[in-house]
């Protein structure tokens, strides 16, 4: 497979909590650090940094499964690491740049507040060299909660999942119709991408990862308009599984 080098700007010698607490002051001073990733070519990330926090608390993290019966998270496993470098964030054709020291503290962040859609949470947190998320996941036909996944361990577990796979480079949820609700996986150097759908009450939110089929990475689709429903299956439709052998990655 072909790759590409991308150039991220981050931010040179601050203090990472700088990079966050202070969004008006992120590009005063900079360095470019290249990333070797595999196609689609990402780009720079315009997240409005004023959603992105690092957690006032430590996250929740269990030694032991939380319930015996809930499928076991094991996180997925970076493929390289350097304990004052960063790790970057594939979403959509979207590249943000974290520092590990903030992530083994835990971030959180909108996940479309670049793409019209303001109010999707999702946190993340870097322990031992793995990454977890701490996410909602919803059936996308009733839009019910499937589970609340917390880091390592299930906060809310509904088992109407559809399945759940977790390999030590990837995790996957889908809902009962074969949807890919949710994924991340450790793909290429220090790049971790993320897929999925989010919805709530106003809108869907789709990160897509069919480079194939779709130009549109990030897919904002409001309640409010009439079509709606079929704009949002045909684009949840054709999220890839990244344990297909025909995988996004």
């Amino acid at each position: 497979m072909a790759v590409i080098s991308l150039l991220v700007v981050v931010k040179y010698r601050d203090p990472i909590r700088n990079f966050f607490q202070r969004p008006k002051d992120k590009f005063v001073t900079q360095k470019p650090v290249i990333a070797d990733i595999p196609p689609p070519k990402l780009q720079p990330g315009k997240l409005d940094m004023s959603s992105i926090k690092i957690l006032e608390q430590p996250p929740v993290f269990y030694t032991e499964p939380f319930k015996s019966n809930y499928p076991t998270i094991n996180g997925v496993r970076l493929r390289t690491y350097d304990s004052s470098g960063f790790t970057v964030f594939g979403i959509g054709n979207t590249a943000l740049p974290f520092y590990n020291p903030d992530l083994e503290r835990g971030i959180e962040f909108l996940i479309g507040n670049q793409s019209g859609c303001p109010d999707h949470k999702i946190s993340l947190f870097l322990k031992n060299m793995k990454m977890y998320v701490a996410v909602e996941f919803r059936d996308f036909e009733k839009e019910e909660v499937m589970g609340v996944m917390e880091y390592n361990h299930w906060k809310e577990y509904k088992g109407n999942i559809g399945d759940f796979k977790n390999d030590e480079f990837g995790l996957e949820v889908k809902d009962k119709q074969g949807k890919v609700a949710f994924s991340i996986c450790c793909g290429y150097g220090n790049v971790v991408y993320i897929a999925g759908y989010f919805i709530n009450h106003r809108s869907v939110m789709v990160v897509q990862n069919n480079y194939q089929k779709t130009r549109e990475q990030f897919r904002c689709i409001q309640k409010k308009d009439s079509d709606w429903r079929k704009r949002a299956e045909y684009e949840v439709g054709i999220i890839k599984s990244i344990f297909d052998p025909d995988k996004p990655y």
